[in-house]
Order: structure tokens, then C-alpha cells, then sequence
């Protein structure tokens, strides 16, 4: 029963307050999903502006391009991408790896400063990689920018993670260069780092886009089911990912899956690997 206060007047109980409270929670939930809906939106509006940014560049990626793996850095100097770049190459891919960028670095300075010389730095398509040591987040902008500091330039094109793993640190020199071969050394497995996961190193690489030290980033010697992994978390998608791909390699699972998803199929040694063939293949 009510209280019946001192005043003679009869005291009800307040029956409004569950209601505001109600009111509140709701007006709180509002809020919030509001919020989740505006974020949720500009990351959409984000990743359909990196998706617009990456075609307008792809468009002006060459179909064919001469690939540096295997090129001495003699030959290099000798005139290979002099060759090329008269033959009339204007995408030259590269990578840390191939040990070599040094003197692609010089060869293409040399050819774009040339008297006479009718090629600009914006008619060239330059690729590179980023090795498996640089794979943690900090690593990855000083590792480009080593890249970079090699190719004499001050962006690339295209920079593609080169493999979908990632190898314990390696120090980078200050100068131009590799030393030795560490980077490219997995120490039969010992040296491969579990604890960085694809998604921090993409991470980083979209961050190198925002920072123009990129055009366009992509992958390389990924699967269906890494790609896809990749694309469901993912701020600025692949635009590439580079695969081997032949008549006797043809992966035709995978290029059907990144046709569908978006994802531009480039495809290395398109004439085979005769330096891996092994006994008995054709």
C-alpha cells in the first residue's frame, strides 16, 4: 500500500521512471548504430575510391613487361634495360631479391637523363617486391623506401608482397645495395616468423599508398584461399597478384576467383620455367 505522509496526502509510487529509462537506452543504441553506420560507410566510400584510384592506374600498366629475375647485375650494366627500353619495354619488374636493383636504379637514370632522350619517368611502369623480412608493420615503409633509394626513384607503380610469409628481421643497409643474400634465406625454414600475419603487412602497404610512396599495391604467389582472407579485412584491395602461369601451369581456379573478385592476374615466366624443370616433364 502507499505511504501516507506526514501531510495527510497519499504518495504514489512513480511508474515513469522505467520509461525513461527505456527512452534513454534507446536514444544510446541510436547513437552508437549511428555512428557504426557512418564508419561502416566511409570505409565502404574509402575502399570504392581505392578501387576507382587502382583501375585509373592499372589502365596504364603495359600488358608486357621484361622481368628482372635472373639478370645479372653485369648484364644489367651491360645494356639489358637499355635493350628493353629501345626494343620498346616500359614495364620492368623487379624485386630486393633479384639482387640487382642497384643497377636497374643506374640504367634507368641513365636512360631517362640521356641527351636526346625521349623517355619520362610517367611513361615507365616500374614493379617491385617486398621481401619476406620486412613483412612487420614498422619494417615495411623502410624497406620501400630502400627499394626506392636502389631504383633511383621516388615511387614505384606497383608494389607487390612478394611472398605470403614472412622470415625473421634482417638489418637494411643505409646505402645502395645488398651486402649478401640474407633477405632471400629462409634458413631451411628456422628463420620464418610465425607471429606477423598477412593482414599487419597489408596493412602497412596501404599506408604507403596514403603517403604516395606507391601507386597501386598488390600480391604475389597468393591462393584462392589467402586472397580471400585478405579481401574480407582489407582497407585498399589487391589490384594484382602475381602468379606463375603458363600452358603447363595454367591455375585456372585461381584466375576465374580474382576475375570475380577484381583482382588483375599477372603472370611470370608466361613461357615456362626451364631452369626448374625436372626429370621426365615436358
Amino acid at each position: 500500500l502507499p505511504k501516507k505522509p506526514s501531510n495527510g496526502q497519499i504518495s504514489r509510487p512513480i511508474k515513469h521512471k522505467p520509461v525513461i529509462a527505456a527512452a534513454v537506452l534507446t536514444l544510446i543504441f541510436a547513437v552508437v548504430y549511428g555512428i557504426l553506420q557512418l564508419s561502416s560507410n566511409r570505409a565502404g566510400a574509402t575502399r570504392s575510391m581505392s578501387k576507382v584510384a587502382a583501375a585509373a592506374a592499372l589502365a596504364q600498366m603495359p600488358p608486357v613487361g621484361l622481368g628482372t629475375f635472373g639478370l645479372s647485375p653485369s648484364q644489367v650494366s651491360g645494356g639489358a634495360i637499355k635493350s628493353a627500353l629501345d626494343a620498346g619495354y616500359r614495364l620492368i619488374d623487379c624485386a630486393p631479391v633479384y639482387f640487382n636493383e642497384r643497377e636497374i636504379g643506374d640504367a634507368l637514370s641513365s636512360e631517362l637523363t640521356r641527351d636526346g632522350s625521349t623517355i619520362k619517368r610517367e611513361d615507365l611502369w616500374i614493379t617491385s617486391k617486398l621481401a619476406s623480412p620486412f613483412h612487420r608493420r614498422e619494417h615495411v615503409e623502410p624497406a620501400v623506401r630502400k627499394t626506392l633509394r636502389d631504383l633511383n626513384l621516388d615511387y614505384l607503380d606497383l608494389f607487390l608482397m612478394h611472398w605470403p610469409v614472412a622470415f625473421h628481421h634482417v638489418a637494411i643497409p643505409d646505402g645502395r645495395g645488398w651486402p649478401n643474400e640474407d633477405i632471400d634465406d629462409s634458413g631451411g625454414g628456422d628463420k620464418i616468423d610465425v607471429s606477423v600475419t598477412v593482414r599487419e603487412t597489408w596493412s602497412a602497404m596501404e599506408d604507403l599508398v596514403d603517403k604516395g610512396l606507391v601507386r597501386t599495391i598488390g600480391v604475389s604467389n597468393f591462393n584462392v584461399m589467402l586472397l580471400h582472407e585478405l579481401l574480407a579485412d582489407c582497407r585498399i584491395p589487391p589490384a594484382v597478384n602475381q602468379v606463375e602461369l603458363h600452358v603447363y601451369l595454367q591455375q585456372q581456379k585461381l584466375v576465374d576467383y580474382c576475375s570475380a573478385r577484381g583482382v588483375k592476374v599477372q603472370a611470370y615466366s608466361p613461357l615456362g620455367t626451364p631452369g626448374y624443370k625436372e626429370e621426365g616433364e615436358p
